[in-house]
């Protein structure tokens, strides 16, 4: 009885050990591929260990592992993971009375992805709850990254004076050995002068960062204190120096390959010089930027791909665990083999006279396969020139309500104004007032609807109106990217029709249904293509949901008729992108002074 407790005693001892193991190994990978940005592939290590953890039922160790799986979802901008996988964190943390060090970093993380997504109470309730602990311990790291993160509040609320106190003090109270914190502080610092327009202090700040990133030994950060730098010349109006930074920047991250990085830093030299008037270089940056984006597109297919490799290699290895145990199994497995051999044989027969079987049967259904898809193209065919009917009979009809509305109930506000102007009694400026207004409702919704003044205009002046258009009634602020602009004035003008009624539909979209606060937009030329470009910071939806809404169903008509390509990128918290790619085509152009690439 005794040796066999020993027994026991030394198999529990041997799998948890091994279990132990295992799980360690998956973080070690996680911390590898994070160092290495490869947050995807980190992203399938910590969830292998959390399913370890959740094996050998340790708390804590479940705990520890659910708020680094919520730390890595923020690296990928899945705010509403993370938010999950911390209070999974938190609701263990305080049924098991865990540690107060690992609940005040998951409050600390909540508030963190609460300011992200710029809900400022909700990202102060949980910031509070962090700040206690630490003051409760009396423990200067702890506090002194509460103090950076009510810094960062106060810097989303408008108050920079108090983001800039916080800051100091989270410095000031931060022991000399941790560089790194320091470092990330003075980062945020430097931001909080920029925003109340001390750049000097700013640049300082980055400067202190510059050398403690030289300490470290760290190209990642560097890469990021040079875009501050060029950020913060550029909001100074500095633009030659903000241009060194930038290029001293992306040098780095073209060494390092550092790809996000590559696209921030290449946007940011095409706008530099774009500012400036050096619209080739801005050019050329610009279609740099393209390159990379499309770029990552296709990378994160391919480390989709990756991913699951590497999970099936894990896979393999935990399969190497109970190897002992299959070759126990294989004594009992050796003496059937002949018989199943012999039963091989009798299947093998029978599936050849099913595959023959099988192909005759394949071959006429693709016949008639054939068949019905040549009569289905015929009727897609007829559906197609039904809808361009219908498009081009709703062309003419917004002209012809485009000119009764400018001369019908247009000139009718217009009279009724001047008889009004004659006249003197109580309350007539209000009245000339709202009449104003109404005229100028009436004469946007005319322009708006009319097809002519689309095909006519300078369309880098058209978009610019738009822009402005849209951003007074709306408050939305708008980034119009045109380059390069004296070729694309150039478009024909049903490509002109095409791209500002897509412009105008995806930016609606923008505004009614993500509640975006920001908007991209931009029209590029590449090679013999043009790409037009729509980014919001809006709440996204998600991209494996089949979205069938009229607005997208009108875009992808219009993408077909200028015979282009539509790419759309978004996911739930993280905006939309559109990227849509079609020929160049112009009625008449011939430029010797620009060279297409």
């Amino acid at each position: 009885m005794r040796s066999q407790l020993l027994l026991l005693f030394f198999f529990l001892n041997s799998y948890t050990g091994n279990a132990q193991k295992l799980h360690d190994k998956y973080l070690d990978s996680a911390e590898r591929y994070v160092t290495e940005m490869k947050f995807y592939l980190a992203e399938s290590c910590y969830e292998k260990a959390l399913k370890e953890s959740r094996k050998s039922n340790n708390s804590l160790s479940i705990a520890n592992d659910l708020v680094l799986l919520g730390q890595n979802n923020k690296r990928l901008i899945l705010s509403n993971q993370a938010l999950e996988n911390f209070f999974s964190a938190l609701k263990i943390i305080e049924s098991k009375k865990l540690s107060d060090t690992l609940a005040f970093t998951a409050l600390l993380n909540v508030s963190l992805t609460f300011s992200d997504l710029e809900d400022i109470n909700s990202s102060r309730v949980y910031g509070d709850r962090a700040h206690a602990i630490a003051k409760r311990r009396d423990d200067p790291v702890m506090l002194s990254n509460a103090l950076a993160n009510y810094g960062k509040l106060e810097r989303l609320a408008g108050n920079y004076q108090e983001s800039v106190r916080y800051y100091l003090n989270a410095i000031e109270i931060l022991p000399d050995s941790l560089e790194r914190i320091r470092l990330d502080h003075y980062i945020g610092l430097s931001t909080a002068y920029v925003y109340s327009k001390e750049f000097p202090n700013a640049l300082e700040c980055l400067e202190k960062a510059s050398l403690l990133s030289e300490e470290l030994n760290n190209t990642y950060y560097r890469t990021i204190i040079l875009g501050q730098i060029g950020a913060t010349y550029q909001a100074s109006g500095k633009l030659e120096l903000a241009l060194d930074s930038f290029l001293e920047g992306l040098a780095i991250s073209k060494k390092e390959n550092y790809a996000d990085f590559i696209q921030r830093f290449s946007r940011e030299l095409a706008r530099t010089y774009y500012k400036k008037g050096d619209y080739k270089t801005a050019y050329v940056h610009y279609a740099e930027f393209v390159k990379v984006f499309q770029d990552q597109t296709e990378k994160r297919n391919v480390e989709l791909v990756y991913e699951m490799s590497a999970k099936y290699e894990l896979d393999k290895k935990e399969e190497e665990i109970s190897y002992l145990e299959t070759q126990r199994q294989l004594e009992t497995q050796l003496y059937q083999g002949k018989l199943r051999q012999r039963n091989q044989i009798i299947l093998f027969a029978s599936l050849l006279g099913l595959f023959a079987f099988s192909a005759i049967y394949w071959i006429l259904r693709v016949q008639k396969k054939r068949r019905e898809v040549a009569q289905k193209l015929v009727e897609k065919e007829g559906e197609v020139r039904k809808q361009q009917a219908i498009l081009e009979g709703q062309d003419m009809e917004r002209n012809r309500l485009s000119s009764e509305l400018h001369d019908g109930l247009g000139g009718t506000l217009a009279s009724i104004k001047m008889r009004l102007s004659d006249q003197q009694f109580e309350q007539q400026e209000r009245i000339l007032k709202e009449l104003d207004d109404a005229c100028s409702e009436v004469r946007n919704m005319s322009h708006s609807l009319n097809t002519v003044h689309i095909r006519n205009a300078n369309f880098e002046e058209l978009l610019n109106r738009f822009v402005e258009n849209f951003e007074r009634t709306t408050g939305i602020k708008v980034q119009l990217d045109f380059f390069p602009p004296e070729v694309l004035n150039q478009l024909s003008e049903e490509i002109k029709h095409q791209c500002y009624r897509i412009f105008q539909e995806l930016t609606t979209n923008s505004k009614k249904h993500a509640g975006a606060t920001q908007v991209t937009v931009g029209l590029i030329l590449d090679d013999l293509d043009v790409i037009l470009l729509v980014e919001d910071n809006g709440s996204g939806f998600d991209e494996d949901e089949k979205v069938q809404g009229i607005g997208l169903l009108n875009v992808r008509e219009r993408v077909n008729r200028i015979n282009g390509q539509i790419e759309l990128h978004t996911k739930i918290g993280m905006g939309t992108s559109v990227s849509i790619r079609f020929p160049f085509q112009t009625n008449q152009y011939e430029d010797k002074n620009f060279t297409r690439r």
